[in-house]
């Protein structure tokens, strides 16, 4: 594979997992003034949903029933989404 090549889909990657972590930053900020239901929240939920509630259920296993009030996922998500992109630096640059 060519570098060139190598390099595209890198920053790819790269840019799809930080596009990731701000729609879930944008999630969290809009929960706390936005209606659920709404169709904005909603477009964001169904994007970020499939990274945030695999560490929920994570979160809820180890944690037993005796979840805190807050949810600490979306944060979890990303400070893992950004070791990912370190590691696609790493390996693609």
């Amino acid at each position: 594979m060519s570098s060139t090549v190598r390099m595209l889909i890198g920053e790819g990657i790269y840019y799809f997992l930080m596009l990731l972590d701000y729609a879930i930053l944008i999630r969290v900020i809009l929960s706390w003034f936005m209606d659920p239901f709404s169709k904005v929240m909603q477009v964001f939920i169904l994007i970020t949903e499939p990274v945030i509630a695999p560490i929920r259920n994570l979160m809820s296993r180890i944690m037993g029933n005796s979840m805190m009030r807050l949810d600490f996922s979306p944060f979890i998500a990303m400070f893992l989404l950004t070791l990912i992109r370190n590691v696609v630096m790493r390996m693609f640059f």
